[in-house]
Formats: C-alpha cells, sequence, structure tokens
C-alpha cells in the first residue's frame, strides 16, 4: 500500500491520459500511418496483415486488446478499437475516421 499511493499521486501528478483520449489518440496516429501508405502507392493494402503493417499497428489498446483495421470501399482504410468491452459494435468502440 505504501508503493501504491506515490505511484497514484504521481500518475495525477503527471497528468496520466484517461484511455478512451489515449486509445483515440493511437487510432488517430495509427490511420495517418496507413494513410500515407495509401498516398505513397495509389491504394490501399491487400490483406488484413498488410493494413496493419502499414499502420504501423503492433501494440494493444489501452484495455490490453488488440487494434482492428479494415479496407473502406472508398479505397481507405479504418482504425478502431473495441474499446473497454473488447467487443466489437458496441457504443464504446473508438475508430478513426469515426
Amino acid at each position: 500500500m505504501r508503493i501504491l499511493l506515490p505511484a497514484l499521486l504521481l500518475a495525477a501528478a503527471c497528468g496520466a491520459a484517461d484511455p478512451r483520449e489515449e486509445a483515440a489518440s493511437r487510432c488517430r496516429g495509427h490511420y495517418d500511418r496507413l494513410w500515407r501508405w495509401i498516398t505513397a502507392r495509389g491504394e490501399a493494402p491487400a490483406t488484413e496483415a498488410e493494413m496493419r503493417e502499414a499502420a504501423g499497428i503492433r501494440d494493444l489498446d489501452p484495455w490490453g486488446h488488440a487494434y482492428e483495421v479494415e479496407r473502406r470501399d472508398d479505397g481507405g482504410g479504418r482504425v478502431w478499437s473495441n474499446g473497454p468491452d473488447g467487443e466489437p459494435g458496441t457504443d464504446d468502440d473508438i475508430a478513426y475516421p469515426p
């Protein structure tokens, strides 16, 4: 308990990020990398594995779940977190673009 309280105080003092804000920021960063890849080559990667690589997705969201990526019909992509519940298609999902 002696270690936990100082750690919590330090996190609060350093402005520890809200997990939803952190996930949104990471989705945007992954999307930006994917968009640069698409604009340099003129089309989105063909497979999900290539999309993940192009977006630089190697991390997990703040809740320990993998970020998701998909190719959109317009030739672009979309990156999202399934949010705290880890289930796709629920109200707590965080995506970019929305």
